[in-house]
């Protein structure tokens, strides 16, 4: 990916930008009505669809700034996703209905996308606020989107006219516009942001633009093609170009029904868990529980499940991770923790459910078997450690009906 840059000074500079963008577009449509020009790509301009010139006219502006350039608002999205269709095609894609993309958004992303069908929406991310610092809507549409949000793995906004999904790429990440726009490449020469301390340069000076063009292009084929054709060739791509993949689902949207991305995040958590001295907790953080868009508490049962299925007595890292967290969100204080001390008891719940769940799977706790455990295995269970200290844990697990955790009521009995 092109290396990301913050551009939070100069806020100015881009509203003026917007509005000679809008000027621009005024000026080449009234230039496509007369067909006055004499010059070929000028009136091939004036031939092409209505979405071929939003992409023409926000190239333009995209390859005049260089990396700094502003978005455009709905105007650059509409042009992206204009694109974004145009590479899809013919790669075996198929489109889903309206209300099947609905469902799948929700689905894995976790959220509820809007009902008009022609809109262009955002997709949240887990933890992010959804109000500015006066308490107004933000506005992810007509936001001035930087690049240094914009990496592949951060802003995906859906479309239902064209029903695909897509991260907020600049054109000039996807197109290879030297080729396809050969008469816009004379923009790329100076810019106003040239003395800016921000300043990366034109697109054109990346060495291996060609290169990522094409990899992006690919990553918005296999990315529609595993979200809402379940290709398990695209997910396999996704996995091996782009190492993050499996996390950004998992941890930013909160996804947990599929076990091979399971398997990635839980394994590469635990190397990171084991390589690291001091901090070791703070590498949970989120995995296991979070705070979803709308600041309700989602648990992921779909991790806790997988390491049920795939610890055996001579294999438990995976559950040594789970009650590691367990244990950590059990010893944080109310000022430190995001979560409700109620929020804090379900969650131990689960884990020690779940944790309970594979002792039993493995004969752990077996009472025909010897006194002892196996290495890497606790004497007791989470479970039954912390009710035997905590008698506020067990009135809160009754309180809640157990959760809702299909024999857990028993579970319990048996371990006082």
């Amino acid at each position: 990916m092109i290396k990301l840059t913050s551009k939070n000074k100069g806020g100015r500079k881009h509203h003026y930008r917007y509005i000679l963008f809008i000027l621009l577009i005024v000026v080449n449509l009234s230039s496509c009505s007369k067909k006055t020009s004499n010059n070929h790509s000028d009136q091939s301009l004036c031939n092409m669809s209505i979405d071929s010139f939003k992409v023409k006219e926000v190239l333009h502006i995209q390859l005049k700034d260089g990396t700094m350039s502003g978005y455009g608002g709905r105007f650059g999205l509409n042009a992206l996703f204009s694109v974004a269709d145009t590479i899809i095609q013919n790669s075996g894609y198929k489109k889903p209905t309206v209300e099947a993309m609905k469902e799948k958004i929700k689905n894995i992303f976790g959220y509820y996308p809007p009902d008009v069908d022609s809109l262009i929406s955002y997709i949240p991310r887990f933890s992010e606020p959804s109000l500015n610092c006066d308490g107004t809507p933000i506005d992810f549409i007509n936001k001035d989107i930087s690049r240094y949000d914009n990496s592949v793995y951060s802003l995906l906004y859906l479309s239902y006219e064209h029903r695909l999904i897509t991260p907020a790429y600049y054109l000039p990440e996807i197109l290879d516009y030297k080729k396809q726009f050969p008469e816009l490449v004379e923009l790329e020469q100076e810019s106003t942001w040239e003395d800016n301390e921000f300043w990366e340069g034109f697109w054109k000076e990346y060495f291996d633009l060609e290169e990522r063009q094409k990899e992006n292009r690919d990553y918005i084929i296999h990315l529609n093609k595993y979200i809402f054709n379940d290709s398990r060739s695209s997910l396999t791509w996704l996995i091996n170009n782009y190492n993050n993949f499996a996390h950004l689902l998992v941890k930013r949207y909160g996804y947990d029904k599929d076990p091979r991305i399971n398997q990635i995040v839980l394994e590469d958590i635990n190397k990171e868990y084991l390589s690291v001295q001091s901090t070791e907790n703070k590498v949970l953080e989120n995995l296991f529980a979070a705070k979803d868009y709308y600041n309700k508490l989602q648990i992921r049962e779909g991790l806790m499940k997988y390491i049920v299925e795939n610890t055996t007595v001579e294999h438990s890292e995976l559950l040594d991770r789970l009650i590691n967290y367990a244990g950590y969100i059990k010893d944080q204080s109310p000022k430190e923790s995001e979560f409700t001390p109620a929020e804090r008891y379900k969650i131990m719940a689960y884990a020690g459910y779940y944790e309970q769940l594979t002792r039993n799977k493995n004969n752990i706790d077996d009472p025909n078997s010897p006194d002892w455990v196996p290495p890497g295995w606790h004497y007791d269970s989470f479970l039954k450690r912390t009710i035997d200290i905590n008698s506020e844990f067990l009135k809160e697990i009754k309180k809640n009906d157990y959760y809702g955790l299909s024999g857990l009521e028993d579970m319990i009995e048996s371990l006082l």
